[in-house]
């Protein structure tokens, strides 16, 4: 068989963040600090496009295919001081791979390898600090590239109902590129 696939996909998000400072004058707090007040929005969108063969016997069956997909980052800024528009594309090639192996009826093995995309969210992009917590002050980091997730998995399953023994092996391996992670700075 071969098959062809076509995705879209678009995600909006919006974020709204009002610091306020101390008013001496009336004793309360409600002088907006601009320099930790915005509001943010974050755009997402990819088109995906592929196709796949697949091959199917009565022992085994296995397919195997290629997808390309461009995505879409936007992040826009908007405060008192300043706008700013955060503008990325990622144009990958993601393969796939799958094969599947029955040595009998209640025996079988299947190996897969899959890659995707993950891209950052809008608080790891948002590039205004969050001191809600003087101890743990947070800051989104607007130059963040999607990450690019490798996964290798084998499972077995090895079935013996009329002596009633099961042995099942699940093994995964991950490769991420471009991890999106916290950096802590004291």
């Amino acid at each position: 068989l071969l098959e062809f696939s076509l995705g879209k996909s678009n995600t909006t998000s919006t974020s709204s963040k009002t610091t306020y400072d101390y008013n001496q004058g009336n004793g309360k707090y409600d002088l907006i600090n601009s320099l930790l007040t915005n509001d943010y929005q974050n755009t997402y969108g990819f088109l995906n496009t592929g196709f796949r063969f697949r091959k199917q016997t009565k022992t085994y069956n296995y397919s195997a295919g290629l997808s390309w997909q461009q995505a879409d980052l936007e992040g826009k800024v908007i405060s008192n001081l300043k706008d700013s528009v955060i503008s990325k594309r990622f144009s990958n090639l993601l393969p796939n791979a799958r094969f599947q192996y029955y040595f009998s009826k209640f025996k079988n093995m299947l190996v897969n390898y899959r890659t995707s995309t993950n891209q950052p969210n809008i608080t790891q992009l948002q590039p205004v600090p969050d001191n809600s917590n003087p101890l743990y002050v947070k800051l989104g980091n607007p130059n963040l590239k999607q990450e690019f997730m490798s996964t290798l998995r084998v499972n077995a399953s090895f079935v013996s109902p009329y002596k009633n023994r099961n042995f099942f092996v699940y093994l995964t391996a991950r490769q991420t590129n471009n991890k999106i992670v916290n950096y802590d700075k004291i």
